[in-house]
Order: C-alpha cells, then sequence, then structure tokens
C-alpha cells in the first residue's frame, strides 16, 4: 500500500504534493506490468479530481479492491488445496497478471499457492507455458513475470525449451 506523507507525496497524474485536505485515494500495489494503464496510479497515493478525469477511476477502484482483499491474511487460500496458507514462506502469489478473459491466466490472477501443492499439480506446465508466452508476447513489460516464471520454474521440470519442441 502506498505511504501517504503530508507536504511530501505528490500525485502521480498531476505531480502536485497532496495536502490533508485534499480528497485523496491511496492506492496498493495492483499491477506490475508497466503496459497496463492501472500502472501510473499503482502503488500511489491520487487526487479523487485527478482519478477522475483520467476515466480510470471505475476500474481502479474495482481493482484495488480486489487486491486488498486477497492481500488479506484471512484470504490466503491456496487455488489447489483451498486451505489456508499459514507460511509465507510457502505461498507463491501471482499478482494481478492480465484482463484479457480469454487467457488462461486471467483465472490465475491474484492466485496464491502453497509451494508443495504447486509442485504436485498437473496444471504447472501449462501455467509456465503461459506465464511464458505472455512474457514473450509484448503485452507484458517489467520483471515481475519474469520472477514468477523462474520461481514457478523452480518447481517443474519445465523449461522454455519445451515451447520449441
Amino acid at each position: 500500500m502506498a505511504v501517504f506523507l503530508e507536504g511530501k507525496t505528490c500525485c502521480p497524474i498531476c505531480k502536485i504534493v497532496i495536502d490533508k485536505n485534499s480528497n485523496f485515494h491511496v492506492f496498493p500495489a495492483m499491477t506490475w506490468n508497466e503496459l497496463d494503464a492501472l500502472r501510473i496510479i499503482s502503488d500511489s497515493v491520487v487526487h479523487v479530481d485527478c482519478l477522475n478525469l483520467t476515466g480510470l477511476s471505475k476500474s481502479a477502484l474495482a481493482r484495488s479492491q480486489l487486491v486488498t482483499s486477497a492481500s488479506q491474511n484471512s484470504n490466503r487460500v491456496c487455488a489447489i488445496c483451498s486451505c489456508h496458507i499459514k507460511t509465507p514462506d510457502d505461498n507463491l502469489e501471482l499478482g494481478y497478471i492480465t484482463d484479457n478473459i480469454i487467457s488462461l491466466l486471467f483465472d490465475y490472477n491474484l492466485a496464491q499457492f502453497h509451494k508443495d501443492c504447486l509442485r504436485q499439480w498437473n496444471g504447472l506446465d501449462n501455467l509456465v507455458k503461459s506465464v511464458i508466452e505472455l512474457n514473450s508476447s509484448g503485452e507484458w513489460r517489467g520483471s515481475w513475470l519474469e520472477i514468477v516464471q523462474r520461481k514457478l520454474q523452480t518447481l517443474t521440470s519445465y523449461s522454455s525449451k519445451k515451447l520449441t519442441q
């Protein structure tokens, strides 16, 4: 979640310092994709008026709510076994990946997994393949997806070489 420092925090849209009497919204880190329209306000404090001028208000508030809910400890549930993830070291979070509803990855937005469940899951190779394809598609910019890909590949024997076979 972004931090508001009175007299120091600037709105990423207008670049003006936000004071405590301003109407503003504090957004969590909602996307790591630099090509996502919401990237400019992800993990930021934004004037409400500026947000409204962008046309992103509705989608930003909806995504913010999704991300905030998913990050609550009580909602840290493995997408495979449906059990609560108690240990942070055993949790692999995918984050918000795509708005493309026809993508296999859409269903894995904000998904969290026990690493042990992932190792045994028969869908892991397809997930890795989809992450690799998105990362090389031009629809993603930034390092997050590559980090997720590496983490997933440490849990499986799947590698990018299999794409060419």
